[in-house]
């Protein structure tokens, strides 16, 4: 009976060190996501990043022409229907003088449109500063004193 016990006991088995498993597969599987995600958005950017084919300007213009806003915002069009700044367009459009908004805005599929609001050039003198009338009851100071002062009376009330 001893011999049977001892055939049903299974042998000790070793002490050894053992090595921890990684799990490779929860840690590859969000990169790989990552990856895939990151992959779609860079390669649908360049698909949809198309050349400007042409540009809208609209608006009444007295003093300043389209030849002068286009020539103001061309090297803001070499970056791509996408990749086109049009915060920076809007801020270089309203830089030009006389011109008061801007609106610039993307329609697709290659067209820039802006809109632009010139200033009023009604100009009136207070004490020694032209004054320019931008809206209603609100007022831009344009010079603080005349060019010359001779001609501070009534011609600069007249005309700017």
């Amino acid at each position: 009976m001893a011999r049977k016990q001892a055939r049903r006991r299974k042998p000790a088995k070793k002490q050894s060190l053992k090595m921890p498993t990684i799990p490779v597969r929860r840690i590859l599987t969000p990169i790989g996501a990552i990856l895939v995600v990151v992959t779609t958005y860079h390669v649908s950017g360049n698909l949809l990043d198309r050349p400007i084919e042409s540009i809208a300007v609209s608006g009444p213009f007295q003093r300043v022409t389209a030849l002068q806003i286009e020539e103001a915002i061309s090297d803001e069009l070499d970056g791509g229907f996408l990749g086109a700044d049009l915060d920076h367009m809007q801020d270089l459009i309203q830089a030009l003088p006389w011109i008061d908004q801007a609106t610039v805005a993307r329609r697709w599929p290659g067209r820039i449109s802006i809109t632009v609001t010139e200033q009023d050039g009604r100009g009136f003198h207070a004490n020694f500063q032209i004054v320019r009338p931008i809206h209603h009851g609100v007022h831009r100071v344009v010079r603080d004193r005349p060019a010359d002062h001779r001609f501070a009376g009534a011609d600069l009330c007249r005309t700017l």
